[in-house]
């Protein structure tokens, strides 16, 4: 796989570029390969969830994808590096921040 690399990019934002390269080569055989559209409901549902009880349940099925999976190491790394918005690793994420049950940054105060 080649990551095409933006003209905007600065130089010492390369070594996050190579990093991504090596991750998402890492993760081209992951459990959820080919569930794109699945995995987009799945976020959508996330992100219209109010209560912690809703965003559990929205959780549910994909964490069960990644729990199977062998890249879910490789799929933190890479939604933290990214800056990902979604959910990776069975985890929600926002600007590559893993969150907690109550949609909250980890280590975010109560």
């Amino acid at each position: 796989m080649n990551l095409f690399i933006p003209p905007h990019v600065a130089t010492r934002d390369l070594s996050r570029v190579v990093l991504a390269q090596d991750l998402t080569a890492g993760i081209a055989d992951a459990a959820c390969a080919g569930m794109a559209a699945q995995w987009g409901i799945w976020e959508h549902a996330y992100k219209q969830a109010r209560t912690p009880e809703q965003r559990s349940a929205a959780l549910a099925e994909p964490a069960g994808v990644c729990a199977t999976c062998t890249a879910h190491d490789d799929c933190a790394d890479l939604a933290e590096l990214t800056r990902y918005t979604g959910i990776a690793a069975g985890n929600p994420y926002t600007n590559g921040h893993r969150l907690d049950p109550r949609g909250r940054r980890k280590g975010s105060p109560v």
